[in-house]
């Protein structure tokens, strides 16, 4: 069949050069045209799963495996397939059998060794990797990959061994060095692990898991000014404007593509903005009339949920600017201060402590100038990386850019105006979520942190109701047992918990800073604001302390 040969190799050419929904229709084609060419159903299926799709995938690689029993390939294919469908005994089976035919491939038993980990069952991996590292030899990378396997599973003792050993054997192996350190972090052994950090960074200096995690390491210390800069370092290296072409990231990253609706939105709100102010140039025009079309042609019938995967010809069109850092706004400090002089944040911390449960509410405790830095700053920066909130807000992280000097500022002199409460509690994260129009916000929640400040920049103008779009807070804690994915994962079972408990309405106000215990059940408020950018609803998010230690 050369003439479906030769139609096979135009279709994986337009797989591997990113355009995967020309490749899908061309495979789609081939399947029609011979049904039972096994090589057609192994390249639609590895295009399903490059896809994210494994449950399309796993019908064509299970027909493929069928025909060709013994190709690793395919094996290796459908095993993943399984592992994401959460079919792990499948998986192991599969692998089992392709090891006891071919015992001399190491490959089958180090991928045996993964499965029988995802299954639980530690002492058969150990099996599998001892015989695949009798048949690869004692290397650093060899050992490197069975690190790998027992990382990946959350063994870190035994990780750590590998590691260690692959780098007695190579010390070039940079990965190994980094996983190491990584291990090194969450066990607080941090100056062991910026050692190691440090020594990566020299030799990759564009690594940016390395910069976030020292920024995190940076932060767990205290070091706010030095984590922001791994941060943001890190964020530039992903998402700057000097990153990957188009082709080259949806060859390497096919999620790159994927957004929703109300981030587009948002995107093409803040790139009107921007030029608008004259902060980036008219180039950027044609761009902005391209969000237009493609919002357009996502938003017709037939379409469900949030949740778009923009084609290949939609992302080019917007790639340059699509979960880009294309723009900061102001981030300086305040030389005349943050705070609002005229607040008594002595009052405050009284009026916690006598509240119910521990709420206090402070209005206007920006100044003016540092609300209006603050606001500029938001509204400017396009650092809404997270697209994913189901309500139709999009959320900025300290991990992916979100911290400024003026912020710094704030946090410095918020825990020395308020020494009894934030005194002890160190900064554990800061966020920002940027609403739009018309939807919704956070479902109920507790944070996992001692004290919670959430404080809203937007102009009371633009808010339809006065009397709402804050926060709801319920005077009662989440249980002691509850861990991060219960009280953050869960909402209707949060909801039926907190169904027949006092709760206090705090409504939005611009520059209105609310102080809480961060274990109290609390959601958004409903809302209604003016449409437009600058009316969109925005609140800052500051965690303190550990909440074992409030």
């Amino acid at each position: 069949m050369p003439q479906s040969h030769e139609k096979l190799r135009e279709a994986i050419a337009l797989q591997q050069s990113g355009r995967l929904d020309d490749a899908a229709n061309a495979y789609r084609r081939l399947q029609e045209e011979h049904p039972d060419e096994a090589h057609v159903l192994f390249y639609a299926g590895s295009l399903e799963l490059q896809r994210g799709n494994a449950g399309a995938a796993l019908p064509l690689l299970e027909s493929f495996v069928r025909r060709q029993p013994m190709r690793i390939e395919g094996i290796n294919a459908l095993s993943h397939a399984y592992r994401v469908l959460q079919r792990p005994a499948d998986a192991v089976a599969l692998w089992e059998s392709y090891a006891l035919e071919c015992p001399a491939d190491a490959r089958g038993h180090y991928e045996l060794a993964v499965c029988r980990l995802a299954a639980g069952n530690d002492e058969g991996a150990r099996e599998a990797l001892t015989a695949f590292l009798a048949g690869t030899g004692d290397t650093g990378a060899m050992h490197l990959s069975a690190a790998l396997a027992w990382h990946g599973a959350g063994r870190l003792e035994q990780a750590r061994q590998h590691y260690e050993r692959a780098l007695a054997l190579d010390p070039l192996l940079q990965l190994a060095r980094q996983n190491l350190a990584a291990i090194w972090q969450t066990e607080g052994e941090l100056d062991r692990a910026e050692v190691l950090y440090r020594a990566v960074l020299h030799a990759e200096p564009a690594n940016a898991d390395v910069h976030r995690n020292l920024g995190t390491l940076c932060k767990d210390r205290g070091e706010l000014r030095q984590a922001l800069v791994h941060y943001r370092d890190a964020t530039l290296l992903e998402r700057g404007p000097t990153r990957r072409d188009p082709v080259e990231l949806l060859r390497a990253d096919p999620v790159a593509r994927r957004t929703s609706l109300h981030n587009l939105r948002l995107e093409a709100e803040q790139l009107e903005h921007l030029i608008t102010l004259g902060r980036v140039g008219p180039g950027h025009r044609a761009q902005l009339a391209a969000y237009g079309e493609i919002i357009e042609e996502l938003s017709g019938p037939g379409f469900a949920g949030h949740r778009r995967e923009l084609s290949d010809a939609q992302f080019r069109r917007i790639s340059h600017t699509m979960h880009r850092w294309i723009h900061t706004g102001p981030t300086a400090a305040i030389e005349t201060g943050a705070l609002n002089p005229a607040v008594d944040f002595g009052d405050v911390e009284r009026s916690y402590r006598q509240s119910d449960g521990g709420v206090a509410v402070i209005d206007e405790f920006l100044s003016r100038e540092a609300l209006r830095s603050l606001r500029a700053y938001c509204l400017e920066t396009t650092f809404w990386f997270d697209y994913t909130k189901a309500g139709g807000y999009s959320g900025a992280y300290m991990e992916h850019g979100f911290g400024s000097e003026l912020l710094l500022q704030i946090i410095a002199e918020l825990r020395n105006a308020m020494p009894g409460l934030l005194g002890p509690h160190p900064l554990k994260q800061m966020w920002a979520y940027i609403y739009e129009a018309g939807l919704t916000g956070i479902t109920a929640h507790a944070d996992q942190a001692a004290l919670n400040l959430n404080f809203w920049l937007t102009p009371d103008a633009a808010n339809l109701d006065p009397d709402s779009g804050g926060l709801v807070i319920f005077t009662r804690e989440a249980p002691a047992e509850w861990d991060f994915a219960a009280y953050n994962s869960r909402p209707r079972e949060i909801e039926a918990f907190v169904s027949d408990s006092p709760f206090v309405v705090i409504p939005h106000r611009c520059n209105r800073l609310v102080l809480f215990n961060s274990n109290l059940i609390h959601k958004t408020d409903d809302f209604r604001f003016q449409p437009g950018l600058t009316n969109r609803r925005i609140n800052i998010t500051m965690l303190f302390g550990e909440r074992h230690d409030r």
